[in-house]
């Protein structure tokens, strides 16, 4: 049979339907196939080992797929072959060492497969590579020294695997732009090293066991716009080159990472006050500080970084008042600073945050109205403060809040009429304030609400029905108000209903 000659061969989206491996040993008779794509289809079953015979061949994805089995060794004839596209697939195995034969390849994607076994040590062969990305399999052993023979390497990422022992240094001899090592379980010290890699703008080690001190040399990273080494064991001081990581205060040199993006350091043991160079960082989008030992107030310098999207300083022992220039976090959409000591009142100028959905202010010391216009949350949580008078009438206004909490103030007034037409809410803490009104009249009926507590209040009135027209509602709790009158039908026959389904939903101590 005379061989053909087809110089590329698709199968995209639109031939679903169509593409099988049937006659594939036919392809192998394409000698001239340099470019072919089957990727985001239906196919299954293993890879013909017939598909590795076209030496012409510099293009060859399979992604997307349900193909399943292991790599044949015959890809090592692809000798042409520069780029490798396999990921998302249920390919197993171990990766071929025949894999090492293909010195043109580039490119090598083998993500979000089954593949198992520890990485060939024979994969330095692969001079050109400048990519290679084995996330999410289920490799195991150490990582081979040999990586860092690959001098075009620019991106690697072996996250999500089961990798252990130390990190090797000799990685850090390439001129890497990402490096993902994420949850994976290697051990030992974060090396000197790291500071040579000075194209680097990604650098994701969370979720490991790696402990020591963070090495000064990290700061040579001008690059930087994203560094995450959440969850490990690290323990010293912050390095006054990077302001960084772990104990100690955060050094006001850390406004030198202009170009950051992201800065996660929460669950560290941090201490002292946040620098006002903080502000320095205009990059940012995302500040998490939360849990560590910060302590003195937010500096109003913070207003500067206008493209913060979220700021997490939960759990320290911040104190004094809010600044005013948060005000100015035009495109903030989470703000969370529970359980600190933050005191004054809430600034007017958060009600200019119309891009905020939630807000967490519990457990300070905050007092005063909340005169802030809010009508566009989905969370609106302030329990355990000192603050005063009436909810926000608009509250609910733009019918998307689902999660409100202001227990343990001394809140008094009606509720707002937006609260009673709230079809969104989902749970509902009221409890240990002074708030006033009909019961009856205050709330309406709620499809997917779970769980209301108005315990501790003035609330008077009758029970209405509509509690038992809640068909969601498992917890109930009224007790220590003023409510008069007998338990309606409806809501009897509610909470038998839940009790027949092992939930429980009223509790009603009342005068």
């Amino acid at each position: 049979m005379k061989a053909l000659e087809i110089d590329w061969l698709m199968g995209g989206i639109e031939s679903r339907q169509r593409i099988v491996w049937a006659n594939s040993s036919q392809i192998g008779n394409l000698s001239k196939l340099n470019y072919l794509d089957l990727a985001y289809n239906n196919l299954s079953g293993t890879i013909p080992s017939e598909l590795c015979f076209t030496k012409s061949l510099s293009f060859f994805s399979l992604g997307f797929n349900s193909i399943s089995g292991s790599i044949p060794r015959e890809i090592g004839r692809l000798s042409a072959v520069s780029i490798i596209l396999f990921m998302s697939n249920n390919l197993t195995g171990s990766i071929p060492t025949e894999i090492s034969n293909l010195s043109k390849l580039n490119y090598l994607d083998l993500n979000r497969n089954n593949f198992l076994g520890s990485i060939p040590l024979v994969i330095g062969r692969l001079s050109s590579l400048s990519y290679l990305n084995l996330f999410q399999n289920n490799l195991t052993g150490t990582m081979p020294v040999s990586i860092g023979g690959l001098r075009n390497l620019s991106t690697l990422d072996l996250s999500s695997n089961h990798l252990t022992g130390h990190i090797p240094t000799e990685i850090f001899n390439l001129d890497l732009i990402s490096l993902n090592l994420g949850d994976n379980k290697f051990n030992g010290s974060l090396p000197k090293e790291v500071g040579m890699l000075e194209s680097l703008t990604e650098l994701k080690l969370r979720n490991n066991s790696l402990y020591g001190h963070i090495p000064s040399h990290i700061g040579n990273l001008s690059r930087l716009t994203f560094l995450d080494l959440a969850h490990n064991v690290f323990s010293g001081n912050i390095p006054p080159e990077i302001g960084n990581h772990l104990t100690g205060p955060i050094p006001a040199s850390i406004g030198n990472l202009s170009d950051l993006v992201y800065l996660y350091f929460y669950g560290n043991y941090l201490s002292g006050s946040i620098p006002n160079e903080i502000g320095l960082l205009k990059s940012l989008s995302t500040l998490q500080l939360l849990e560590n030992n910060l302590t003195g107030v937010i500096p109003s310098s913070i207003g500067n970084m206008t493209n913060l999207l979220s700021l997490l300083l939960d759990d320290n022992a911040i104190s004094g008042p809010l600044p005013q220039t948060i005000g100015m976090l035009k495109s903030l959409n989470l703000l969370s600073l529970a359980d600190n000591s933050i005191s004054g009142s809430i600034p007017v100028s958060i009600g200019n945050l119309t891009s905020l959905s939630g807000l967490f202010l519990g457990g300070n010391s905050l007092s005063g109205h909340i005169t802030q216009t809010y009508s566009n949350f989905t969370d609106f949580q302030l329990s355990d403060n000192h603050l005063t008078g009436p909810l926000p009438e608009n509250l609910c206004l733009g019918g998307v809040l689902t999660r409100l909490a202001v227990i343990n103030n001394n809140l008094t007034g009606p509720m707002p009429s937006s609260l009673r037409d709230c079809k969104s809410l989902i749970r509902v803490r009221l409890e240990g304030n002074q708030f006033t009104g009909n019961i009856s009249d205050a709330f309406g009926i709620y499809p997917n609400l779970v769980y209301i507590g108005l315990s501790n209040n003035r609330f008077y009135g009758e029970l209405s029905p509509k509690w038992g027209q809640c068909p969601n509602l498992t917890s109930l709790r009224i007790s220590n108000n003023n409510i008069t009158g007998k338990i309606s039908l409806e809501l009897g026959l509610r909470t038998c209903n839940s009790v027949a389904g092992s939930r429980s939903l009223f509790e009603s101590s009342n005068r």
